[in-house]
């Protein structure tokens, strides 16, 4: 069986808000199940359509758990093991968490490593749009479906410069280092104010939002290099030593660098 995967940028007016649009397609029997794909944290929240009947199962807080049709999942601290049937296809928005909340005014601390069916939390007036999307002849067509969905909310489509929002930003955007210190002075907030919104929106600290997002960028800088130096990029990441690259790498992939990039 082969497992299929394609990503497809967002348009420049929806940058903001929306990280990629995916599909994943098997091949082979319905009576077949996949291989396990493991699906790493990578600080984003995820709007995942199943386009037929068979839809993935997988391990989440260590239970195994069938997916709805339609699901939300919120920000993962680890990798998450799923299995699809053969000649099934899946259709992925990876959401930015600034774009769910200002999208849809809810925040994410409740789905904090976990999922919810995405007809729940988007309501009767949204949910048409997910059988559109099951409807489209392509990836191509799914995707214009949603652009038009996303940008037709209401003025939250566009989170704006909050604090939250900056603070997001900011931590992205500090790919070898974090201090609150430094988060507290360009935001002008102090520490339990910044801790608060990070866990009453995400369900994470600022520290732990960091830590995801950098080791997202260590799973794009090894498999961007087919020679790696080990110590060079476990310095250009921020971490203390090889040690910590590794003990960090393995909590998020389940694996060592070496086994990923293998």
């Amino acid at each position: 069986m082969e497992f299929i995967y394609q990503e497809y940028q967002p348009s420049d007016a929806l940058t903001a808000i929306v990280d990629c649009y995916w599909s994943v397609r098997t091949t082979g029997s319905r009576h077949e199940l996949s291989p396990k794909h493991r699906c790493l944290p990578l600080g984003m929240a995820e709007l995942i359509i199943h386009l037929d009947d068979n839809c993935a199962h997988g391990v989440v807080g260590n239970q195994l758990r069938i997916f709805p049709r339609a699901m939300l999942a919120g920000i993962m601290k680890e990798p998450m093991c799923w299995q699809m049937r053969g000649n099934s296809t899946a259709f992925g928005v990876r959401l930015k968490p600034e774009g769910v909340i200002g999208l849809f005014g809810v925040p994410l601390a409740d789905l904090c490593n976990d999922f919810v069916d995405a007809e729940t939390f988007l309501g009767e007036v949204h949910t048409p749009i997910l059988q559109s999307v099951r409807e489209a002849a392509g990836d191509e067509a799914r995707i214009a479906l949603m652009e038009n969905f996303l940008q037709g909310q209401p003025a939250r489509v566009n989170p704006g410069n909050n604090y939250f929002t900056e603070a997001l930003r900011q931590v992205r955007s500090q790919e070898g280092f974090f201090t609150h210190a430094t988060l507290e002075k360009k935001l002008q907030v102090g520490e339990r104010q910044l801790q608060r919104m990070f866990k009453d929106n995400l369900g994470l600290s600022p520290k732990s939002y960091f830590r995801i997002m950098r080791f997202r960028h260590a799973i794009a800088s090894v498999k961007a290099r087919r020679e790696i130096d080990w110590l060079d990029l476990t310095h250009a990441l921020g971490y203390t030593d090889q040690s910590h690259f590794i003990r960090d790498f393995k909590e998020f992939a389940g694996v060592t660098p070496s086994a990923l990039s293998a």
